[in-house]
């Protein structure tokens, strides 16, 4: 069994989804119920326009691992679970896995540890 820990170069992110429309509405409740009164519409637009522009990214250090079988994967998770290792399953086989609690060398420790074969590759 064997495993490929790919390195990105560059930092990953993923897009949050922008602010609702009803999540909008609920926080102008909100300062309406606090100030006792009324949002002046100007600034209920301008919150409004806000929110239509409002756009954020999550940075996260990740370790990818791309399994080659199902016997892999489910040693990859057996030894992140053990070890309490925060870890996401991307797709079938590719693991994104936080180096928060282990860093790069504890990964490949851990997993050759296990008697998972490990080699590097960079996505390019």
């Amino acid at each position: 069994m064997a495993l490929t820990l790919l390195r990105a170069r560059g930092e990953s992110c993923s897009l949050k989804a922008k602010p609702s429309m009803a999540a909008l509405h609920i926080h102008n409740l909100h300062l309406e119920r606090n100030t006792q009164a009324r949002l002046a519409q100007n600034v209920a637009y301008t919150l409004q326009d806000w929110s239509k522009g409002y756009q954020e990214v999550s940075l996260s250090e990740v370790m990818l691992i791309d399994a080659s079988g199902k016997e892999a994967i489910r040693s990859v998770q057996r030894a992140l679970e053990a070890r309490h290792v925060p870890y996401r399953l991307l797709t079938g086989s590719i693991f994104a896995v936080s180096l928060q609690v282990l860093s790069r060398s504890g990964v490949y420790k851990l997993l050759e540890g296990v008697g998972v074969v490990v080699r590097e590759a960079v996505v390019q």
